[in-house]
């Protein structure tokens, strides 16, 4: 339970940082020069791919991040990736992110590009647990 408790929170917390500029008063321009945290291909199917896991961490959260914790997070990303496989063939059950939490029906009800996207915050924020 501490671990969803410590998931949730950072989920959270990777939305609260993706908001703050908008909350900050920053010009657009000043937006637009920080890359996503993440982008994941709308039309991609099979295995997440490192290209799209390619986190760009935030500036906010950067700066808390030695180079050793950094190279765990991305070797973490990679492992959890590979251990993930397709996001369409995923039983959610058989998948620890989400401790039984998400039903094979809400699972499947979901776009590929969704599944996808859940899949990728999961893996991420496992990773930053790692680490």
């Amino acid at each position: 339970m501490r671990y969803v408790n410590l998931l949730i929170q950072l989920l959270i917390m990777v939305v609260l940082v993706s908001c703050s500029g908008q909350e900050s008063g920053e010009s657009q321009n000043e937006m637009a020069e920080e890359a996503p945290f993440f982008e994941v291909d709308r039309n991609a199917t099979g295995p997440l791919t490192l290209t799209e896991l390619q986190i760009n961490i935030p500036k906010e959260i950067r700066a808390e991040y030695t180079e050793d914790r950094r190279s765990c997070f991305f070797e973490s990303v990679k492992r959890r990736a590979l251990e993930a496989g397709a996001p369409a063939s995923l039983n959610p059950n058989d998948f620890p992110y989400w401790n039984g939490k998400l039903s094979r029906a809400d699972w499947s009800r979901q776009s590929n590009y969704m599944k996808r996207l859940l899949l990728a915050q999961a893996i991420l924020s496992w990773a930053m647990v790692d680490c």
